[in-house]
């Protein structure tokens, strides 16, 4: 996950074809998400990016790489579960459980967002973690639905806040590490943002509740 990535915020970018399971799309960042994570209008970064352009070194990104990484091994789990991701970023960093004969699988465009829905088809005697619904995220965070999982790749338009993940897992939710099982719920959520503070690129983590 250690690479240059440009971001281009203005000029439109074509989706790539979906091979071998992972997800060759774009990326960017929710409308709508809390204040608490839209930087304040004095924020350095205005003086760290071209207008409608921010280039992130690997060292800039090492902060969602960590967040990441194998070495946490998060999970999120949910009746349903949404993933909001920065099209950018996450297109090479997504993986997809497909099961033949026990997922459904449907894609589409809608308004620049690469939208792909995963639906548990088989047989209620069948669903378990590997069947159902399942995404790995980075190489560290996974995240499974019982009923249904949907992600929503979304082009960035906020250079303040390039990289974004959102996962929300609704219905009986849990999440943890590894063995362990830190929350359980209604309605879980897991994510952040990397924005510039303080003179570099910072994952700020969202709470895990919305």
């Amino acid at each position: 996950m250690k690479r240059l990535l440009p971001l281009l915020l203005v000029t439109s970018l074509a989706l790539a074809a979906c091979r071998g399971g992972r997800l060759a799309a774009g990326g960017g960042i929710m409308p709508g998400v809390p204040t608490a994570y839209r930087p304040e209008a004095t924020s350095p970064v205005r003086q760290a990016v071209r207008p409608g352009q921010v280039n992130l070194s690997p060292r800039d990104l090492a902060p969602v790489d960590s967040f990441l990484h194998a070495r946490n091994n998060q999970w999120i789990l949910g009746d349903y579960a949404e993933v909001y991701a920065s099209r950018e970023y996450f297109a090479t960093a997504l993986t997809i459980n497909t099961r033949v004969g026990l997922i459904q699988r449907h894609d589409r465009d809608e308004l620049g967002d690469k939208i792909i829905t995963l639906t548990y088809v088989g047989h209620p005697e069948a669903a378990s973690a590997m069947a159902n619904p399942r995404i790995l995220i980075g190489t560290g965070l996974t995240v499974t639905a019982r009923k249904r999982l949907v992600v929503r790749m979304v082009k960035t338009k906020d250079s303040r806040r390039p990289v974004y993940l959102r996962v929300l897992a609704r219905g009986t939710a849990s999440r943890g590490k590894g063995e362990k099982v830190l929350q359980r719920g209604d309605n879980l959520q897991l994510g952040g943002a990397l924005m510039f503070r303080q003179g570099r690129w910072t994952w700020f983590p969202m709470r895990t509740t919305p």
